[in-house]
C-alpha cells in the first residue's frame, strides 16, 4: 500500500499531524497513551502526526476525527487544518476572536488557534494581536461592547488597521508594476521595507493604546474597590 508523504490532492496532512502532535504535547500524553485510549496502534498515531496516510484512501480516515476530539477540539478541525497554515489561520482569527467574546476560560481551541497562527505569515500573526487585545481593552471596562464602529472608537481603530493591513500587498504590487515600467529595484526594495516599517509602527501603537486602556481601567476599578470597601469600614465603626 502506498503512503502518501504530504499534501497531495486532498490537503496539507504534514501540518494537520504536526497540529495534532502539538496538541498532544499540550496534553503531556504519548502516542502510546493515545493510542491505547482510542483503541489505536501507536505506528498509526506516528503515521498521523507525520502527515503519513494510505495513498489509496478515499477521504480523511476517522482516526484523525477520533485524535481530533479526543484532545478536544472538533471534527471541523481537521478540515480546517488539511488547508494549510494561511486558511485555517484565517478561520481561527476570526472564529477565535469571536468564541473569546463569549467564553470565559481559554480551551483547547484556543491552544490550537494560537499555534496555527504563529505558523502563518507575520502579517496575519499581527492582526490576531491586535484583534485580542483590542478586544480585551473593550471588555476590560465591564460595559456591553457596542459592534458599531461609530460609537466604538477600538472597534474603530480595528477596522482602520485591518484597511492598512489589506492594502499592503497593494503597495507591494505597485511597486513591482514601477520596476516593470523601468524603475529602479533598489527603490521599490526599500519601498517595500519602508511599507512594512509603517505598518509595523501602526501595530505596535494601536497594540500600545489597547494595553494602556486596559491598565486604565483595571486601575480604576481597584481604586473603586478599595473605595468601597473604606466607607464600608467607616460605616461599621
Amino acid at each position: 500500500m502506498g503512503i502518501l508523504a504530504r499534501g497531495g490532492s486532498s490537503g496539507d496532512w504534514r501540518f494537520l499531524g504536526a497540529a495534532l502532535k502539538h496538541m498532544r504535547g499540550q496534553a503531556a500524553a504519548t502516542q502510546a497513551q493515545v493510542a491505547a485510549e482510542l483503541n489505536m496502534d501507536r505506528k498509526t498515531i506516528t503515521n498521523y502526526e507525520g502527515g503519513r496516510v494510505p495513498a489509496s484512501a478515499p477521504r480523511v480516515p476517522d482516526g484523525y476525527y477520533a485524535v481530533a476530539v479526543f484532545f478536544g477540539l472538533r471534527r471541523s478541525d481537521v478540515d480546517t487544518l488539511l488547508k494549510g497554515p494561511e486558511v485555517a489561520a484565517r478561520k481561527y482569527i476570526e472564529e477565535g476572536f469571536y468564541e473569546l467574546k463569549n467564553e470565559i476560560s481559554v480551551n483547547e481551541r484556543h491552544l490550537l488557534a494560537n499555534w496555527v497562527v504563529e505558523q502563518a505569515s507575520p502579517m496575519l500573526q499581527g492582526r490576531y494581536a491586535q484583534a485580542r487585545v483590542l478586544h480585551e481593552a473593550s471588555q476590560s471596562s465591564g460595559a456591553p461592547t457596542s459592534e458599531d464602529p461609530a460609537t466604538n472608537p477600538l472597534l474603530r481603530t480595528a477596522r482602520t488597521l485591518d484597511d492598512a493591513m489589506d492594502a499592503l500587498p497593494e503597495a507591494f504590487h505597485f511597486g513591482r508594476l514601477c520596476v516593470e515600467l523601468g524603475a529602479s529595484e533598489a527603490d521599490r526594495l526599500q519601498f517595500d521595507r519602508a511599507a512594512l516599517e509603517l505598518l509595523r509602527q501602526a501595530n505596535e501603537a494601536v497594540i500600545k493604546k489597547a494595553q494602556m486602556r486596559i491598565e486604565e481601567v483595571l486601575g480604576s476599578q481597584t481604586l473603586d474597590s478599595l473605595d468601597s470597601a473604606s466607607h464600608g469600614r467607616e460605616a461599621d465603626g
